[in-house]
């Protein structure tokens, strides 16, 4: 448990610090090309989620965020795991938790990352960590599904 824990610090810290480096670094509402025509670094206040949805709904994200990470630290503790249920298991709770720190400190998130060539929504490194987590472990229930019908 203690290299769980220790690599959900050390995402915070990324996640905690890329913000930081934004909001000191990057005029608000303003980008600046990071991968040009690819990527590039804009400083937003997001107040919502994707796309801004459920803007302003502040109470709504603190509740939904402490029950993911109840019932995810009941799932962690309650039998042994498997190396690939850990590390979704430490993603999607360091994305929770990162932009949890945001919303509690600061009333909004801090979002940076903005794709050049599509229309997607500008997001951080906790919404990494969490659509990360959440594709894992997809992808290992499927795998396992998959492996269970074949025996």
């Amino acid at each position: 448990m203690v290299l769980i824990y220790s690599s959900i610090i050390l995402l915070l810290i990324l996640d905690q610090g890329v913000k930081m480096w934004t909001a000191m670094t990057i005029p608000l509402n303003t980008g600046q090309a990071f991968i040009p025509n690819v990527l590039s670094l804009f400083h937003l206040r997001n107040t919502g989620a994707a796309w801004g949805i459920l803007s302003d709904n502040l109470v709504f994200f603190f509740i939904v965020t402490i029950l993911i990470c109840a019932g995810m630290i009941c799932w962690a503790h309650k039998q042994k795991r498997r190396n690939i249920e850990y590390v979704a298991y430490v993603l999607i709770f360091a994305g929770a938790v990162g932009n949890f720190i945001d919303r509690v400190r600061l009333g909004y998130v801090i979002d940076m990352f903005r794709f050049e060539f599509i229309d997607f929504p500008i997001f951080n490194v906790a919404d990494i960590c969490l659509t990360l987590g959440v594709t894992v472990m997809i992808v290992d229930a499927l795998l396992t599904e998959w492996k269970e019908r074949g025996k």
